[in-house]
């Protein structure tokens, strides 16, 4: 997905289970927005809201505010729940 300048995100596997780091490098509080739905595990002053666009489950988007120099460790939807079938992008 399309972050802003200076967030990076990652995604690693420990097993079936996606887990999304999201990286703020800046001195500037950052808005993302991530594709699909999130469970916050780690970081972050406020966990990612989930917000259906369309009328699919799989058209989810997570928006949440990361300060600056944070970071915010997530896990991805299909992880804890199987019906959901929303790939993450790479950065």
């Amino acid at each position: 997905p399309a972050t802003p300048a200076g967030v990076e995100v990652c995604t690693r596997w420990q097993g079936n289970q996606p887990l999304v780091f999201v990286l703020n490098h800046t001195a500037e509080e950052q808005t993302v927005v991530l594709p699909g739905g999130y469970m916050p595990l780690l970081g972050g002053q406020q966990p990612p809201a989930g917000t259906a666009h369309g009328t699919t489950e799989t058209a989810k988007t997570a928006q949440f505010t990361l300060p600056p120099r944070e970071v915010i460790v997530l896990l991805g939807e299909e992880a804890y729940n199987p019906s959901a079938h929303i790939s993450v992008a790479h950065a």
